[in-house]
């Protein structure tokens, strides 16, 4: 189950690197890096937001996110969330 989620993580990064488009490199805060484990030799992150607007993002959102998060979804934003 972990090699799937890692692999599934891999295809995300590597399909988001594919998109064409400017990229810019950004720096994130000292408060944000310490959330992560001293031993991480990398750090990668990006935002969704853009990815949002095209056309496969909800197929890679119905096959990355899992069911719970799914209805957990539909129920806050039935609640007005």
């Amino acid at each position: 189950m972990k090699t799937r989620k890692m692999i599934g993580t891999i295809a995300l990064i590597a399909l988001l690197c594919a998109l064409p488009g400017k990229s810019f490199a950004g720096t994130l805060g000292s408060d944000i890096i310490s959330l992560f484990p001293n031993d991480t030799g990398e750090l990668a992150y990006t935002d969704l937001k853009q990815a949002r607007q095209f056309p496969w993002f909800p197929q890679l959102k119905e096959q990355m996110l899992p069911t719970k998060f799914t209805e957990f979804e539909q129920f806050l934003a039935a609640a007005g969330g």
